[in-house]
Order: structure tokens, then C-alpha cells, then sequence
């Protein structure tokens, strides 16, 4: 008994679930829960993943609709402004030109979308404490002057 004791101290740290690291919360692949998302612009894929790795200091998305090409977005996660991704959804409703993305929180992300330097949408990107399910509520104004307003609901691949 004292010998396996000794082999799980010896071996534990490298275990990759061991250990002090912590694992990012939104790291994997999300697939998008149709039913349950909720859209007043737009339309919701009836296919849709998101998959998410870190980057450096920041997260890639990549996103994937039925058989289209995916698409992907890197987000500094440095509360500054960037060139905002001609692709991304918020981006292209909104005419936005550049945005910042933060972590509000370990489980949150929160992205700001300007075009002319005035803010014109977010998007909150939120994983559940149990880490099964991705909520994600993109607000803001529409190049046409709508006020829109959706929710998308993921769970864990």
C-alpha cells in the first residue's frame, strides 16, 4: 500500500486533469441547442459548433455552420481595441470596425463592438459553473438602426 502511495505522488503531477493548472472553461467544442436559442435578427443554424482554444494571451473561435467553410476569430482578451473580423456575425449586423473583448470573469467573456468609435453591440459569451452549457447574448444596434437582441444556448461536445 505504501508503495502505490508513493508511485501516485511521484506520477500525479503528470496527469494532465492533476495538478495546479487550471483549465480554461471555454476550451472544447460547443454545439449549438436550435430549440432553445432565441433570435430577433437573424436566423438560427439548425447545425452549428463552436470550438474554442486559447492562444497566447487570447481564445480562437471557430465556427462551423452545416457545410459551410468555417469561420474563425481570434480575440485578445486585453480590454483594448482590435480590427474587428469582417465574418463574425455581431460584426458584419452592426458594421463594426473594430472591437475588445475581455474576461469579465473565468466563466465570461465580454466583447464590445464600435464602429467610428461609438459602441454599436456586445456579445457575452458565459459558461455554466458546471461547465456543460455556453450561453452567449449578442445586443446592439443594426447597420439599418433595428435594435436586435439574441441568445444562443450550447452544450459541450
Amino acid at each position: 500500500m505504501r508503495s502505490l502511495a508513493i508511485l501516485v505522488a511521484v506520477t500525479m503531477p503528470l496527469w494532465p486533469w492533476a495538478g495546479s493548472a487550471k483549465i480554461d472553461p471555454f476550451v472544447g467544442r460547443w454545439r449549438l441547442i436550435e430549440q432553445r436559442s432565441n433570435v430577433s435578427s437573424g436566423v438560427v443554424a439548425a447545425i452549428e459548433t463552436n470550438t474554442f482554444e486559447t492562444i497566447g494571451q487570447g481564445i480562437r473561435i471557430t465556427r462551423q455552420r452545416g457545410s459551410t467553410p468555417p469561420f474563425s476569430v481570434d480575440l485578445n482578451l486585453d480590454g483594448k481595441p482590435h480590427a474587428a473580423a469582417s465574418g463574425g456575425l455581431v460584426a458584419r449586423m452592426t458594421g463594426a470596425d473594430s472591437l475588445s473583448a475581455e474576461r469579465t470573469n473565468s466563466n465570461m467573456i465580454t466583447i464590445t463592438f464600435f464602429r467610428h468609435g461609438k459602441v454599436v453591440g456586445t456579445m457575452k459569451r458565459e459558461v455554466s459553473k458546471d461547465g456543460r452549457t455556453l450561453t452567449a447574448t449578442a445586443e446592439g444596434t443594426s447597420v439599418e438602426g433595428d435594435k436586435f437582441r439574441n441568445v444562443y444556448f450550447f452544450e459541450r461536445e
